[in-house]
């Protein structure tokens, strides 16, 4: 029989090994993303998913804040719909206007390759990407 002290040791050696591989053991996009979009050129941007708790309609949605001039610019994403390959389609809407975005996530969710692009029939085109962060722009201030 293994005792809890043991247990507890084998868990920690996991965890460290886990950690330490780079592995991930993520299956949603929960969490905040550092990347760019083009915007004017590329400016940095923040992507917030939040696929736990889903909203009223069982979707996912998230925030997102991209660099203007010397100011950020906070917009929100909502109806995100799931298809296959690790592929997500949502709508996103800012103080400049509304459109879609459609991003591939990687097989852990540690990062995303996508375009946005407006109603206004423009097709989803311009980039928008981004890598899991470890930090947001209100955790230096």
């Amino acid at each position: 029989m293994t005792s809890s002290k043991t247990k507890t040791g084998l868990l920690a050696l996991c965890m460290a090994s886990l950690l330490m591989s780079g592995c991930s053991t993520l299956d949603t996009p929960d969490g905040t993303y550092a990347g760019n979009i083009f915007s004017a050129g590329i400016v940095p941007v923040f992507t917030t998913f939040y696929a736990q708790p889903l909203d009223e309609n069982k979707q996912m949605y998230g925030t997102f804040m991209y660099r203007e001039n010397d100011y950020w610019v906070t917009g929100s994403i909502s109806r995100c719909q799931f298809k296959p390959e690790h592929q997500v389609i949502c709508q996103w809407h800012d103080k400049h206007g509304a459109g879609i975005m459609d991003v591939r996530f990687d097989e852990q969710y540690e990062s995303f390759d996508g375009n946005w692009g407006t109603y206004c029939g423009t097709r989803p085109d311009l980039i928008w990407n981004g890598k899991r962060a470890q930090m947001t722009p209100g955790d230096s201030q």
